[in-house]
């Protein structure tokens, strides 16, 4: 009976540390899954930034300059709500 309440007591153990190192994996997994988003906002705002930046300069290239001052105008506000974006980030991880 002794040796049954042991084997119990060892099982029960063996699930309460299984149990412990699934919360912290499943943590780590949530963690990476936030860092990968924020890595594709980035990126997919880079590429916007690019794209941006190419038409300003073939805007201007043709002497298009209400077009370039307007794309300009786009780019920075793109850049404000992304330094906005990583400030609120920062604070969040405060």
């Amino acid at each position: 009976m002794e040796k049954i309440s042991e084997q119990h007591r060892d099982i029960r153990e063996g699930h309460s540390k299984m149990r412990e190192e699934f919360e912290a994996f499943k943590s780590k997994c949530d963690q990476l899954r936030k860092e990968t988003e924020i890595v594709l906002r980035r990126t997919a705002r880079t590429q916007i930034k690019l794209a941006l930046m190419a038409r300003i300069l073939k805007a201007k290239e043709q002497a298009d300059l209400d077009t370039a001052a307007h794309l300009t105008q786009l780019l920075r506000e793109i850049v404000e709500r992304e330094n906005e974006e990583e400030e609120e980030e920062v604070s969040e991880d405060s």
